[in-house]
C-alpha cells in the first residue's frame, strides 16, 4: 500500500472552538518551552496564506508521486470561511492536484475538515467546486475527513452546521470519514445504546485515543476509565465493530508519515508503526514499554494504552 503525503496548511480556527483543541493545546505547551506558534485563535494574515499555498504548489512539483496515492490537505482548520484575497492562489493550488489526480499520479485527496460552519461561505465549497471545474470526479477522488464527539466539541449551532453539512455532503455522493475520540463519555453511550453513537459507528469510522494529560483532567468523561475502555475494546474485537478494532492498531490508515509544512517550507517524517507520531526533529517522552506518554491516557491509571490493546490482540 502506498503512502499517504500530507500538506499542513495553516493554524487558524474560525469555528467554535473545541474544549480539548490539540492546537491550542500544543500552542500553549510551546509558549512555556519558549518557542514561538500560533494559537488557532489567531488569524493568520491573507498575504501569509499565500505564501504558504505557492510553497505547496512549488512542492507537488518536486514529490515523487511513485511514493504515495493519496494526498491529505489539513491545517488548523482551513476549510471554513475564507477571504476572496487567498480564491486565486488556491485555484492554482487545486489545479495543480487536479492534474496530478487526472494523470493518475493521485488516487485520493484527503480534505480534513471539522464542518462545524456555513457551507456557502466555506471554503470547502469553493475547493469542491474547483474539482468539479477542472473534471474530477469528487465521489470518487475525493474523502472528506471530519470529527463527531458526543461531549466537548460541539455547541448546539456548531452541530447543527456538522449535521447539515454531512447532508450536503451525502446529496452530492463526496465520501465522509469520521473519527471521534474514545472518552469515556462515548463508552457510556455506547454500552447504553445511544442511537447517535451507534449511528455514527456505522457509518465510515475509527478512533484516535483521548490526549491531553495532565492539562485536560479537568473535563468530565473526557479520559477513559481503564477497566471500562478494555470491555469496550474487546466488544469492538468481538462483534461487528472488528474493523474499527483493527485500525486502531494501525495508523496508516488514517495518518500520513510524510508532511510538507508550508509554513517552514520543509518535508518532515514521523514513525506511525512503532505510534512515536512525532516528527523527525522533535523530542517526545516516553513510558517504561517505550511507547509515547501521550498513551498513559486513562483517566484513573498511568497504564499505556497501545500496551492494552496489544495485549488484548
Amino acid at each position: 500500500m502506498n503512502k499517504q503525503l500530507q500538506i499542513e496548511l495553516w493554524a487558524e480556527c474560525r469555528c467554535n472552538r473545541c474544549s480539548f483543541c490539540n492546537l491550542e493545546l500544543s500552542a500553549q505547551r510551546s509558549k512555556k518551552l519558549g518557542k514561538e506558534e500560533n494559537s488557532p485563535s489567531d488569524l493568520v494574515p491573507n498575504s501569509i496564506k499565500i505564501k504558504y499555498l505557492e510553497n505547496g504548489i512549488e512542492y507537488l512539483k518536486t514529490v515523487d508521486w511513485n511514493n504515495y496515492d493519496t494526498l491529505l490537505l489539513r491545517g488548523g482548520e482551513i476549510f471554513n470561511s475564507y477571504d476572496e484575497e487567498i480564491t486565486d492562489t488556491f485555484n492554482v493550488f487545486i489545479e495543480s492536484i487536479s492534474e496530478l489526480v487526472k494523470e493518475g499520479k493521485l488516487k485520493k485527496v484527503f480534505l480534513i475538515t471539522s464542518l462545524k460552519y456555513q457551507y456557502k461561505t466555506s471554503l470547502l465549497k469553493l475547493t469542491l467546486e474547483l474539482f468539479l471545474k477542472n473534471k474530477i470526479d469528487i465521489t470518487k477522488s475525493v474523502l472528506v475527513g471530519t470529527s463527531w464527539d458526543p461531549v466537548y466539541r460541539f455547541t448546539k449551532r456548531s452541530l447543527e452546521y456538522w449535521n447539515k453539512n454531512i447532508e450536503i455532503l451525502n446529496k452530492k455522493r463526496v465520501p465522509v470519514h469520521i473519527t471521534s475520540i474514545l472518552t469515556q463519555k462515548f463508552i457510556d453511550l455506547f454500552f447504553s445504546h445511544d442511537k447517535d453513537v451507534l449511528r455514527i459507528m456505522d457509518m465510515d469510522f475509527d478512533f484516535i485515543p483521548a490526549q491531553g494529560k495532565p492539562e485536560l483532567l479537568k473535563l468530565k468523561d473526557f479520559f477513559p476509565k481503564r477497566n471500562d475502555c478494555l470491555r469496550f475494546l474487546i466488544t469492538l474485537q468481538q462483534t461487528k465493530y472488528a474493523g474499527i478494532w483493527y485500525r486502531l492498531l494501525h495508523q496508516n490508515y488514517r495518518r500520513a508519515e510524510s508532511i510538507f509544512f508550508t509554513k517552514l517550507n520543509k518535508l518532515q517524517t514521523r514513525d506511525l508503526a512503532t505510534f512515536h507520531s512525532v516528527l523527525e526533529d522533535d523530542i517526545q517522552d516516553v513510558l517504561p514499554c517505550q511507547h509515547p506518554t501521550e498513551y498513559a491516557n486513562y483517566e484513573d491509571s498511568d497504564k499505556c494504552f497501545i500496551c492494552d490493546i496489544e495485549r488484548i490482540k
